[in-house]
């Protein structure tokens, strides 16, 4: 072989070696962004996650402490609801008018009885005409 054969075929040897060495760069650097942009979907993705759960565990909260004031509240009714029961018996009426008034059954002389056929029908307007004339 010639000296111009040797180097036509180191320059055309080198030559397809540059190709496939530029074409194995070219899929490296592709597979590298393809790499990238799956890391950073995926990224995305898992903060998407994070940010999910923390507005729903705000809202299981939320929930929760609305649903102990709700018993709270409904304790508190059943509570009045028993006062007010155990307030208006005739019982705890008496009891009080007793107690906190002073109040006595009266006896038999403070009894007066009022008979409804003595009285006289009038209407108001007469009663206080006749009054301020009078």
């Amino acid at each position: 072989m010639t000296t111009i054969e040797m180097t036509m075929k180191k320059s055309y040897g080198t030559s397809k070696k540059e190709k496939s060495l530029q074409k194995s760069k070219d899929y490296s650097v592709i597979k590298k962004a393809g790499l990238l942009f799956v890391l950073l979907v995926f990224g995305a993705f898992v903060c998407g996650m994070i940010m999910l759960t923390a507005v729903s565990s705000q809202i299981a909260y939320e929930l929760d402490k609305t649903n102990t004031e709700i018993r709270m509240l409904e304790g508190e009714i059943e509570n009045l609801i028993v006062d007010i029961k155990q307030g208006s018996s005739v019982e705890s009426v008496e009891e009080k008018a007793r107690l906190q008034l002073g109040m006595t059954f009266p006896t038999s002389d403070q009894i007066v009885f009022i008979d409804h056929n003595e009285i006289k029908q009038t209407d108001l307007a007469s009663v206080l005409k006749e009054d301020a004339f009078n």
